[in-house]
């Protein structure tokens, strides 16, 4: 162990989680009580009208809309219930979603300044994560991010050039081998492998016998390697 640096050790971290979702228990309390006021973003998602979402506001003003329609329509029946309980909600499914991905580690992550203002703005980043997490398992919901925020759902190549870049690496393993196998001595692309020579003709004999039938001198054929006697027109 080195001295001076405190190990983290999961009898720690638990508590620590634990800690962060009380504090966030407290944080759904207090704003369905009406005591906090908090969730600016989550306000414009509220008020949203289900089937008019970009009437209502413009660009810049408070409760501007910027996603699809669907997720106003999604969001809709959550429009008739009063705003601290909505935000409550809202609160607690955040909350949900970020102890799902950070874990053990939740009580440290929360004390980090994006984890905090995202969970007392109420946007949808943590379930944005979420989705993207669980989407590798599920791919449909890749929709919750291709319906909001649509830049995350770049995401979805991953489905694309995964397969190809598996492909990619097996054919470049398999090029690396066959170079890495190819003897690289310039007598291994000669037409006959070194140390063999081309087999050429059979050398004919000094002197040329006779005949047998007919006592003529025999003519030797170098292609067929064999005697021939012209009288009798036949190889020997």
């Amino acid at each position: 162990m080195t001295a001076g640096v405190l190990p983290i050790r999961v009898s720690r971290l638990r508590p620590m989680r634990d800690g962060a979702i009380v504090a966030c228990l407290v944080l759904a309390i207090g704003l369905a009580l009406g005591l906090l006021n908090t969730g600016v973003d989550a306000h414009a998602y509220w008020a949203a009208e289900p089937f008019d979402p970009y009437g209502g506001t413009r660009p810049a003003e408070q409760d501007a809309y910027f996603y699809a329609p669907p997720f106003a329509q999604i969001l809709g029946p959550l429009h008739y219930i009063p705003w601290p309980w909505f935000i409550a909600i809202w609160t607690l499914l955040l909350t949900a979603a970020f102890i799902w991905q950070a874990w053990l580690w939740a009580g440290f992550l929360v004390l980090m300044v994006p984890v905090f203002a995202e969970l007392t703005v109420g946007n949808i980043h943590l379930l944005l994560g979420a989705a993207i997490v669980a989407g590798f398992r599920w791919p449909w919901l890749w929709a919750l991010p291709l319906l909001t925020k649509v830049t995350p759902g770049v995401g979805l190549l991953w489905f694309v050039l995964w397969p190809l870049c598996g492909l990619g690496f097996i054919l470049l393993l398999i090029g690396i081998i066959l170079v890495a196998a190819t003897p690289s001595t310039p007598a291994y692309y000669a037409p006959y492998p070194y140390p063999y020579a081309a087999p050429g003709p059979a050398p004919a004999p000094a002197a040329g016998p006779a005949c047998p039938t007919c006592g003529s001198p025999l003519t030797w054929i170098a292609q067929y390697g064999r005697w021939y006697c012209y009288r009798c027109q036949q190889y020997r």
